[in-house]
């Protein structure tokens, strides 16, 4: 059989193949995660050396590669590496809103990583360079859903006291809100954007009613990218305190309905469960 000859626009394709396929989280066994990976990178990496000698001043394509090996990396966690794919990426066309946004991504989850280590202060500057990313490609393309939906990922983890965080998840709402209003069917941020609307709830008790409903219909409306994406990330870090709100005689009747909710996206809720009467009780519903 003949091998298949490609140019560099071909190897490009052929590893953003493998990249879709990571997004995708198409392959369940880590041993196939890591070969697709190591492929992906290969056929960068080859459009590249090929790129610099077949079309070496068409910036828009080497800034694409560059981009596309930087998601790869990111999604690998090597984050260093994807960082200075993503920064040859923008030197090569400054005005590229997919890479702008994906590496203010990257710095997001870095700063979470920081953030999940007790190193506050980086955490907080990285969040402002992930923020100023977001805010250059949004600049170029505004109506770009998944740049808006996930500045409001970097905004919802801001915040060192109660007025902070309230205020930084005021913005995360409105910047998950303008992603939905883009893309009606984006789970991710009609999630993320409840849980922006609980933290808020804890001045503004008004605001819990439409962080459970939130919470419920993406459940309820998308079950498998809730269960598969999002079940570890929002459910999972709050059920201890959701039982300890079973448990309490006392239980504060706002986190008894969030808690409602919680149960509720698991599939678990009984129609006379006691949390509806609390929430009766403060008026929520």
């Amino acid at each position: 059989m003949a091998e298949i000859k490609r140019d560099a626009f071909g190897w490009a394709k052929q590893g953003d193949i493998y990249r879709g396929m990571l997004e995708r989280d198409e392959l369940l066994e880590v041993s196939e995660q890591r070969e697709v990976t190591d492929l992906a990178l290969k056929a960068f990496d080859t459009a590249l050396e090929m790129g610099e000698k077949e079309c070496p001043k068409n910036d828009r394509f080497l800034s694409w590669v560059h981009a596309h090996k930087g998601d790869t990396l990111c999604m690998d966690k090597r984050f260093p590496q994807a960082m200075d794919s993503y920064h040859k990426a923008i030197a090569h066309n400054p005005n590229y809103p997919w890479g702008l946004a994906h590496m203010g991504d990257c710095l997001r989850l870095i700063g979470v990583q920081l953030l999940a280590t007790g190193k506050v202060a980086e955490a907080t500057k990285t969040f402002v360079d992930a923020l100023a990313a977001f805010d250059k490609a949004l600049k170029l393309d505004n109506c770009y859903a998944w740049a808006w939906a996930h500045r409001g990922g970097v905004l919802r983890y801001m915040g060192a006291t109660p007025d902070e965080r309230y205020e930084f998840n005021k913005q995360a709402s409105e910047s998950f809100t303008r992603a939905r209003e883009l893309n009606t069917d984006y789970a991710w941020a009609q999630v993320y954007n409840s849980i922006s609307l609980k933290i808020m709830g804890k001045r503004d008790p008004m605001l819990w009613r439409p962080a459970y409903l939130l919470l419920a219909h993406a459940a309820k409306t998308y079950p498998d990218i809730f269960n598969q994406g999002l079940h570890d990330q929002v459910v999972k870090p709050v059920e201890g305190q959701v039982y300890a709100l079973e448990e309490a005689d006392n239980a504060d009747p706002f986190n008894a309905f969030f808690a409602a909710g919680l149960r509720f996206a698991k599939g678990t809720l009984p129609e006379d469960d006691p949390s509806f009467k609390a929430a009766e009780e403060a008026g929520l519903i």
